[in-house]
């Protein structure tokens, strides 16, 4: 009998398959088990999970809202190191029975082709309760009890309803099965047969082995739309064009395979004031939206509203097939107008007006920042001089950024410096020689000038040049508090 694909390794991860595990379904892109009265089932999505520490939070948040669409709450989030994925678990009440409750286990593994995501649930028999009746009747004998902490998130997290406002945020809804101190991985060794105990150990006993990691990297620096560069939130990746406008779609996509859209799109700017124009390119974008046929302008709201440096107007609206919210903001840029545009499930408003905020208070125009002319008074050997410190600086211990690269080859040129002597220049940067530099003054603001656009060349200021640059401004004699200032004006 020929192994199911997540076990054989097609997939990009190889499965053990325990002897008890009976294969219901083996499909191109979905395998199932029968577990012994546990149900798994194993999915392949071609789209890409970017999967970190940072996003750990993002990851929690997504398991509340997916649970609550079941009128469920969180369990347990965290990162699966071994795998490169991560993991949850999440509680609901079983819709089968009038007691009891269904848990729910959830691994994301990405891989080299995608996203491999595990699911498994096990339903409460009856009678239901009696993890919980014998943890109560433990803490109450405890004089430390505390019944107002009995259920809740956690990690804290408040799921009270948000505050009133002009425009009608969507809370969770109210009685949700939260995870209860019961739930705790330390009563799984005395409720062995429990549904909850049973689902946390199948994930804690699963023998999987990546055999294709997934290549997704932190994007270094600012990506570019047209002539807007800023910085992608993490966790999104770049899926489409974008289909009004000018533009690119990003997608993040998590558990429940549930996406967040974003888009970054240029627009013309037509006649009528801001308002107006943001309200014709809503509708356009509403009308290629899938599920925005059934939007109606009262569920949408708009207001003038400035966006980072710029005036803008912020347009926020519902969809409801299914439920979600979206969120708008269009503003002057150059000859025209620029949309930032997010869209995702409909509790998650404060994340999706974060991530707007985020990628317009990074903006910055396409267009290179004026390079400092070549100082009169700066001699051949002066030139050198300076394009030896800025390669040294560029160069470091790391790889060199494109956008480092090309300044550096214009500066050469600029400079006077062929090829050859730009070859030795940086050898000889990379020796760890002393750093030389001339008393001019017009050379050292020559080269002050041009390290600060070296360090802006790829939009961060990392922790790596923030050390060299401590070491190299008192070999120098250097103002190091000046030219961070001067760095951050230029990467603002």
């Amino acid at each position: 009998m020929s192994l199911p694909r997540a076990a054989d390794g097609r997939w990009g991860v190889r499965l053990a398959i325990p002897d008890h595990w009976s294969v219901l379904e083996d499909e191109d892109e979905r395998s199932s088990w029968d577990c012994g009265g546990l149900a798994a089932t194993l999915e392949r999505w071609p789209q890409d999970v970017f999967v970190d520490g940072f996003l750990l939070s993002d990851f929690r948040q997504d398991l509340r809202l997916l649970a609550a669409e079941r009128s469920g709450g969180l369990v347990a989030c965290e990162l699966r190191p071994g795998l490169s994925g991560v993991w949850g678990l999440t509680k609901e009440p079983h819709r089968r029975a009038e007691a009891g409750a269904t848990y729910r286990a959830h691994l994301l593994i990405p891989t080299a082709s995608g996203t491999l995501c595990l699911g498994a649930l096990a339903h409460e028999t009856q009678p239901a309760g009696v993890r919980e009746a014998a943890v109560i009747k433990q803490a109450k004998s405890s004089s430390s009890h505390d019944p107002s902490s009995w259920s809740g998130d956690p990690y804290g997290f408040d799921y009270s309803p948000a505050p009133d406002a002009s425009f009608p945020y969507w809370s969770f809804p109210p009685d949700l099965t939260l995870a209860t101190e019961a739930d705790q991985v330390d009563y799984d060794l005395l409720f062995d047969r429990h549904p909850l105990s049973r689902v946390r150990r199948l994930l804690d006993e699963l023998e999987l082995e990546v055999l294709a990691p997934s290549t997704l990297r932190v994007p270094r620096g600012r990506i570019s739309v047209g002539s807007a560069r800023f910085f992608r939130p993490l966790g999104f990746v770049e899926a489409a064009p974008t289909s009004v406008g000018e533009g690119v779609r990003y997608l993040r996509t998590s558990f429940g395979h549930r996406a967040t859209a974003l888009w970054v799109t240029h627009h013309p700017s037509g006649e009528g004031n801001l308002k107006a124009q943001a309200h014709r390119v809503w509708d356009q974008v509403l009308a290629a939206v899938p599920g925005g046929a059934v939007a109606t302008r009262e569920a949408r709201a708009s207001r003038a509203q400035a966006c980072g440096r710029q005036p803008g107007v912020l347009t926020e609206y519902r969809l409801t097939d299914p439920d979600r919210y979206g969120v708008s903001c269009l503003f002057p840029w150059e000859d025209h107008l620029l949309e930032v545009h997010r869209l995702g499930p409909a509790f998650d408003w404060e994340r999706a007006n974060a991530d707007v905020r985020a990628v317009i208070q990074s903006l910055a125009s396409k267009a290179a920042p004026p390079r400092p002319k070549t100082a009169e008074g700066v001699t051949h050997n002066g030139l050198r001089r300076v394009y030896r410190v800025l390669s040294w600086f560029a160069i470091g211990d790391h790889d060199l950024d494109p956008a480092e690269a090309r300044l550096l080859a214009s500066l050469q040129r600029e400079f006077g410096i062929s090829d050859d002597e730009a070859l030795s220049l940086a050898r000889d940067a990379r020796s760890g020689r002393p750093i030389p530099l001339g008393r001019r003054a017009a050379e050292r603001d020559l080269l002050v000038r041009n390290l600060v656009l070296v360090v802006a060349a790829d939009g961060i200021f990392d922790p790596t040049e923030a050390r060299r640059l401590a070491k190299l401004a008192p070999r120098l004699d250097l103002d190091a508090a000046a030219v961070l200032r001067m760095i951050q004006d230029e990467l603002e």
